[in-house]
């Protein structure tokens, strides 16, 4: 994963915010681009990430703006994919018993099985039964 450039869609958001702290973090890339529909907002949601060596923010709308996307990723080439990511989590997973929540792995799936079946919780109305 080492030296890829990786493009974030909803790059503006928390869980693309995260994701690319994770990415700068821990798949030493050469380049993480960010793409949200709006400018970054400011500090106290976008967590500083712009100020972090090697991530860059770019505002395109997926829907208004696709020529202007597809142009930004032809210029930029993204060769990380979501298999790469998926590897790292993998070795991660090798390497420790980490969650993806920074919980421990076995406290996630324990409250994973909490959970009612996919589906379940919208057939009843949208509400999740209380444990």
């Amino acid at each position: 994963m080492a030296g890829k450039t990786y493009a974030i869609l909803g790059g503006g958001g928390s869980f693309g915010i995260q994701a690319a702290f994770y990415l700068l973090d821990h798949a030493n890339p050469k380049k993480v681009i960010g793409i949200g529909r709006a400018p970054l907002r400011p500090e106290p949601f976008s967590l500083n990430i712009e100020k972090r060596s090697g991530y860059v923010y770019h505002a395109r709308h997926v829907t208004h703006e696709l020529d202007l996307l597809l142009e930004l990723l032809d210029k930029e080439k993204p060769e990380g994919s979501r298999e790469t990511v998926e590897q790292a989590l993998d070795d991660q997973e090798q390497a420790g018993r980490q969650g993806v929540t920074n919980k421990p792995r076995e406290e996630e799936e324990r409250q994973q099985e909490k959970l009612p079946p996919r589906g379940q919780a919208r057939e009843q109305g949208g509400r999740r039964p209380h444990a």
